[in-house]
């Protein structure tokens, strides 16, 4: 059977109090006849605690957001209907040529069972708490919708084969963020400067790191202002 993650609460001591709750199995590697097989880009649990101890959860098969209190019961369960973008055969061959410059075909072939996708892109990368506890999910971005002389720029995974294999996942977030408010209210889209990775969310700003197009790597911080209606 497959094994899936679990959020486990701890004391101020660093002691593990109690099991949450599990988080929804990941696809992301299967064992269909006892030897791995990678799916790039399948359905992930993604988390994020916010600041009054409550967890938000995507589950990675629907664009449904679901928050958890501290005893992980489901307070709010968010929906939305959005179609999955489908993987393209230009996204395909991006991302396949990224993987063979990275890896040895052998390593491919044997350890990955070759290069497989998912039919479609999941529905979000990542999820942060903003200010006044608004709630963010950041959106894939398929590689055929970004211009072709900022493809090969593109950070989309680590060069190490361990790291991937233990964590196959792409680096796809897009500039564009769906934005909640704390009661799960959709307030609509932010999108960030072309180039800007978020790292961190805290106060009324998001630091993370801007490339340049010599891929200059520097240290930005973004101040978000929230207009009230």
């Amino acid at each position: 059977p497959e094994i899936s993650d679990a959020l486990i609460a701890e004391g101020a001591e660093g002691a593990l109090e109690d099991r949450l709750f599990d988080l929804p199995v990941s696809e992301a590697i299967t064992r269909p006849s006892g030897r791995p097989r990678y799916t790039l880009l399948a359905p992930r649990p993604i988390w994020t605690l916010a600041r009054d101890g409550s967890v938000w959860v995507h589950g990675g098969s629907s664009y449904r957001l679901t928050r958890y209190d501290a005893d992980g019961t489901p307070t709010l369960i968010v929906d939305r209907a959005v179609e999955p973008q489908t993987v393209s055969e230009t996204d395909r061959t991006v991302l396949a040529g990224w993987i063979e410059r990275t890896f040895p075909t052998p390593l491919i072939a044997s350890v990955m069972g070759g290069i497989n996708f998912a039919p479609a892109f999941p529905f979000v990368f990542a999820l942060e708490i903003g200010p006044e506890s608004t709630l963010w999910a950041q959106r894939f971005r398929p590689p055929s919708t970004v211009p072709e002389a900022i493809r090969e720029s593109i950070n989309v995974g680590p060069e190490n084969p361990e790291v991937f294999l233990a964590d196959p996942s792409l680096r796809l977030g897009a500039p564009d963020w769906d934005v909640f408010d704390a009661d799960g209210r959709y307030l609509g889209v932010v999108t960030l400067p072309e180039g800007f990775e978020a790292v961190a969310f805290a106060g009324d700003a998001i630091y993370g790191i801007w490339r340049d197009r010599m891929d200059i790597e520097y240290v930005k911080r973004v101040r978000v202002v929230i207009i009230q209606p």
